[in-house]
């Protein structure tokens, strides 16, 4: 019947987009030797990770449907170690994000108390707070020396208050108890104690005899001369000059000794302002710097210790995660075939030939920003938004696709809850 047999080969590149697609979706050709080739190169499986994932995406309910393939895998039974191990995880990365916001509650709560004191108020550092960053007025809080009592501002910077209050008494007071001032000796005030009642009393003296010598010896009043011929009239102005100068002299003794006593007196009131500036505030300054130093300490030593056993648990999971990864394409690859082209891969029995050539684009282009969100905007999103990767999207563009993958199951249930909460 003329009927003949004709062996031809056609590259599967060269077929339709649709049908390169179709034969590369059935089970049938993900055959074992492929699947060792392709898990092989860790390129190429990142590479078919994302191509099969976007596939997955991009059916109907996509969205879901991968969630659940993650989670068929994620949840069969050989992964139960895994699973026990990634409990683990959690449960201490809550405990130390715990005792690390209790630390950093404790150092806010110092901030704000120093700051309080000294400026009446202080910068909220609470980014939960809705006052973050912004100014608290603590005016009730505000620590001012010169609003103490006198006593209280010698005791807080621990000089004597009695020697001072011994040494001002015998200085002298006012009838009101105040510290008497030389304007008043001046004056001549009445009611001063100690020296600067003396002093005063000098000062009466001194007046009363000028009074009486310049009344009657008016050309002396500013120390002018006196001329006479006559003895008597010289006699008694030589006497009253004299009792002029002498009360002068105890006039002007009273006023040193004043004067000696109050520098002491003075000098203690301006020491106990310069305590407080130069010793005991910059104490107080140094308490802090100290407090807050042993929390950031506290808080360097959590990380560090984490840092260690999150290591520790990698290692133990790691194993898992590449297993997992493959396990999660084969079941992509199924999945889409079945719900693409609504051909059962059940239905599908391989026949005796084998397909001989794989030839696998080990390493495609670069993924653009865009294909990245088509990989899952929603995940990649979220995964920038928590901060679970530093650099973001260019950070992310660069990164393994096995990699992001496996961030998304390290952090899975924060990942989730932040996609279900937009």
């Amino acid at each position: 019947h003329g009927a003949a047999y004709t062996e031809f080969k056609r590259p599967l590149s060269q077929l339709g987009e649709n049908i390169q697609n179709m034969i590369m979706s059935h089970p049938l050709y993900w055959t074992d030797g492929r699947y060792g080739e392709l898990f092989a190169d860790e390129q190429a499986t990142e590479d078919e990770f994302v191509r099969s994932y976007k596939a997955i995406r991009s059916l109907p309910n996509g969205k879901n449907l991968v969630t659940n393939l993650q989670d068929e895998v994620y949840n069969k039974p050989e992964y139960s170690k895994f699973r026990s191990l990634w409990d683990t995880y959690e449960s201490e990365w809550e405990d130390r994000e715990t005792n690390e916001k209790e630390i950093e509650k404790l150092k806010r709560e110092l901030y704000y108390d120093f700051n309080s004191k000294y400026w009446g108020g202080y910068t909220d550092q609470d980014p939960d707070s809705p006052t973050f960053n912004q100014w608290i007025e603590t005016p009730e809080k505000h620590f001012k020396f010169y609003d103490l009592s006198r006593q209280e501002q010698f005791e807080l910077v621990g000089v004597s208050y009695p020697d001072f209050v011994k040494a001002e008494k015998a200085l002298g007071l006012t009838s009101d108890g105040e510290r008497a001032n030389w304007r008043q000796m001046l004056d001549g005030v009445q009611g001063l104690t100690g020296l600067a009642g003396k002093t005063v009393e000098a000062g009466d003296k001194l007046r009363e005899i000028e009074k009486e010598f310049f009344a009657e010896f008016p050309e002396s009043r500013n120390g002018g001369i006196f001329r006479t011929n006559n003895k008597a009239e010289a006699a008694r102005w030589t006497k009253m000059h004299n009792k002029h100068q002498s009360a002068m002299t105890a006039y002007m003794k009273a006023w040193d000794e004043w004067d000696a006593a109050a520098d002491p007196v003075y000098d203690t009131l301006n020491s106990v302002s310069d305590k407080y500036h130069q010793e005991y505030k910059p104490n107080e300054e140094a308490e802090y710097a100290k407090k807050k130093d042993e929390f950031e300490k506290q808080i360097e030593k959590l990380q560090n210790d984490w840092e260690v056993r999150e290591n520790e648990l990698y290692g133990q999971m790691e194993p898992f995660y590449k297993q997992m990864f493959q396990e999660q394409i084969k079941l992509f690859h199924s999945t889409y075939f079945d719900k693409k082209f609504d051909l059962p891969s059940e239905s599908w029995e391989p026949g005796s030939a084998e397909p001989s050539a794989y030839e696998y684009d080990k390493y495609e282009p670069k993924l653009e920003d865009e294909e990245i969100a088509d990989m899952g905007g929603s995940i990649i999103a979220a995964i920038i938004a928590l901060g679970l990767v530093v650099g973001g999207i260019d950070v992310i563009r660069d990164m393994p696709n096995w990699k992001i993958y496996k961030i998304y199951q390290q952090n899975k249930k924060q990942i989730d809850a932040y996609i279900k909460s937009q």
